[in-house]
């Protein structure tokens, strides 16, 4: 849950911890070390860094790509092409656009290749492109590498692992004293269950997991799929496709906290007698964002400027966006539910139809709450039909049609609490006369089964 930037102290302990990994799996730490603001920015560069390297150690695969071998030139130029492609799609700041074309330069330039920085030349055409789609996408899976992640992963960690399980199942079965084993498993599950979940999985997993997959998978797929279609320039074109794979490089750092934590606390409660030289170097840098390992260069990204959460540790912020980075890229969330940042920002603009007829039933449910539902129905003055004396049942209402309403946006809805307490508007047929009638359609169920529920969920 940490944000704020790195201190001097804690980013010479990312360095480290970073170059210690690579030697902890026998490779040589790579000169190109570099820190993003966010981790989309860092998704984006890995993978067109990775894509730029491929290129530049197998030119005897640009003829079946491109149809020609590629200079140079023309594959920076296609780096910056596609970074701007797939920021741009993301919508992010202009210092953000900057920011993730530095990365990408900083992971890939080398030093003989830095005349060739400024080079604009974005000659390749995309012609022979749709005919070699298979061997592009070949070819980008094999280009985004996986291997050094594998590495790390089972090296560093995964041996770990199955080392903390080896000593604690050999301490456990030589005691074998039901009380020992009791009080293990209790010392490991209030330290880890109660301890790490309730405050690990529950705040960071759920906000900060859903930051790096809002971040990085949604927008990442949306925009390349979107990008790719428009490209013209085959070297940003392929390097497009790169973006897709950016998990073929991703270890989560302080997102995943929980599986740190779990082995961190054999290590310094539990204290085990096992070797942990490798696993340190893991472990120190769980204190920074995600990064993206790779044989060239390794990617850090920045911890969030702001990272606020609910009472329930739920993603969440009522007045603007509940994580933000350096980038200025920023998601908004209502009581852990994803929403537009509209909704948060101008919730006094945003159309009260949208809580009827959104595509979202839960975004529905959140609007409701932002906007609040005395605003709701004050502003579209439905009209009651039926109303239950058992709120779970609720209220059927009729929305009249009012000056420029679609036929589509009026009807009968229902106003119902369901078991969680939450208040949820769903749209029924016109045909029901009762609160029972909309809840029997929405169940499928009839009139004469509703009656004999005992209880609902």
């Amino acid at each position: 849950m940490a944000t704020g930037a790195y201190t001097t102290d804690e980013r010479a302990q990312v360095v480290d911890a970073m170059r210690g990994m690579y030697r902890a799996i026998g490779l040589t730490p790579p000169p190109r070390e570099v820190f993003a603001p966010s981790p989309m920015c860092a998704a984006i560069a890995s993978c067109i860094a990775s894509g730029v390297w491929w290129l530049r150690e197998h030119p005897d695969k640009h003829s079946a790509l491109f149809g020609r071998v590629l200079s140079e030139p023309e594959i920076q130029a296609g780096a910056r092409s596609a970074c701007a492609i797939v920021d741009g799609g993301a919508q992010p700041s202009i210092t953000s656009r900057a920011a993730t074309s530095d990365a990408t330069l900083a992971a890939t330039l080398a030093a003989t290749f830095a005349a060739t920085r400024d080079a604009t030349d974005a000659a390749t055409l995309a012609a022979t492109f749709a005919a070699t789609r298979a061997a592009v996408d070949t070819a980008t899976r094999t280009a985004v590498d996986a291997a050094t992640f594998d590495a790390t992963f089972d090296a560093v960690g995964a041996a770990t692992l199955a080392a903390t399980s080896s000593a604690t199942r050999a301490a456990v079965d030589a005691a074998t004293d039901a009380a020992v084993d009791a009080a293990t498993y209790a010392a490991t599950y209030a330290a880890t269950g109660a301890a790490t979940s309730a405050a690990t999985r529950d705040a960071v997993y759920a906000a900060t997991l859903a930051a790096t997959r809002a971040t990085t998978l949604d927008a990442v797929d949306a925009a390349t799929r979107v990008a790719v279609d428009a490209a013209t320039d085959a070297a940003s074109a392929f390097l497009l496709r790169c973006t897709e794979h950016w998990f073929r490089m991703y270890q989560g750092g302080n997102h995943w906290a929980g599986y740190t934590a779990y082995l961190s606390f054999f290590r310094h409660v539990a204290e085990l007698q096992i070797d942990y030289s490798k696993w340190q170097h893991y472990e120190a840098a769980a204190i920074a964002g995600p990064r993206f390992i790779h044989g060239k260069f390794w990617i850090v990204s920045a911890r969030p400027d702001t990272l606020k959460v609910d009472d329930q540790n739920r993603p969440h912020c009522a007045v603007g966006p509940y994580c933000r980075w350096p980038d200025g890229r920023a998601l908004y969330y209502w009581h852990g539910v994803q929403v537009p940042a509209e909704w948060i920002e101008n919730a006094q603009s945003v159309d009260p139809m949208l809580v009827l007829t959104h595509s979202n039933m839960e975004q529905r449910r959140c609007l409701a709450e932002i906007i609040g539902w005395s605003k709701v129905l004050e502003r579209l003055t439905p009209v009651t039909v039926d109303k239950h004396a058992d709120p779970e049942v609720g209220e059927l209402l009729r929305l009249d049609p009012m000056p420029g309403d679609d036929e589509d946006s009026i009807g009968q809805f229902l106003k119902t609490r369901c078991g969680t307490g939450r208040t949820f508007v769903m749209r029924v047929s016109p045909s029901c006369r009762t609160a029972i009638e909309a809840q029997c359609e929405l169940a499928r169920i009839t009139p004469e089964q509703f009656a004999m529920l005992e209880a609902r969920t």
